[in-house]
């Protein structure tokens, strides 16, 4: 696959060599890298921020999720036809230490060519993708957004928002409810 790679890796991990195929930051401006017309598809771990930046910019992901809300979001783009997940089992455990790491590997250098080259050269998960942000800005989009959160603030509270059946969904996954409770309702 002949691509280029903008990479975001955050210290303490140890930036790699530049070369002509990577351009690696302690950080990006994630918005406008997304927003370029050069950028074809993100790799993401679909929290909340790196989803709805997705599909605000309209960009197809490559879904990597780990604990919390990921595994949902993720579950939505892909059943959107807006992403591809690089691994669809549930990998979640009681105990936190096994939350955030994986105990063995889940996918080769050859899934994620296989995945990048699908993503990137097949017009459905962009325009799927596109769907959804124009369904996100016909519902309203960030102006709505910031007026639903400050009418939440005032009023004290969002239980009238939860989706309870996406919260029971996470309880069955073993998922810790309690980091992302209060925003599961931004869910698509």
């Amino acid at each position: 696959m002949n691509c280029k790679v903008i990479w975001g890796l955050k210290p303490p991990f140890k930036l790699p060599e530049e070369n002509d195929k990577f351009w690696v930051r302690p950080w990006l401006p994630q918005i406008e890298a997304l927003s370029h017309t050069a950028i074809k598809a993100c790799l993401t771990h679909c929290g909340m921020g790196g989803t709805t930046e997705c599909i605000g910019t309209g960009t197809p992901a490559v879904t990597w999720p780990h604990f919390g809300d990921q595994q949902p979001n993720s579950e939505c783009l892909v059943n959107n036809g807006a992403a591809i997940a690089l691994w669809n089992k549930m990998r979640l455990s009681k105990k936190i230490e096994e939350n955030t790491t994986f105990a063995e590997p889940i996918f080769t250098s050859e899934k994620i060519t296989e995945v990048f080259t699908e993503i990137s050269t097949n017009p459905k998960y962009s325009l799927n993708m596109k769907r959804l942000k124009y369904q996100a800005m016909s519902a309203g989009g960030a102006p709505l957004a910031v007026k639903t959160i400050e009418n939440e603030y005032i009023h004290g509270g969002n239980a009238h928002l939860r989706d309870d059946e996406v919260l029971d969904k996470m309880k069955r996954m073993n998922c810790c409810t309690a980091c992302c409770a209060d925003f599961i309702w931004w869910l698509i």
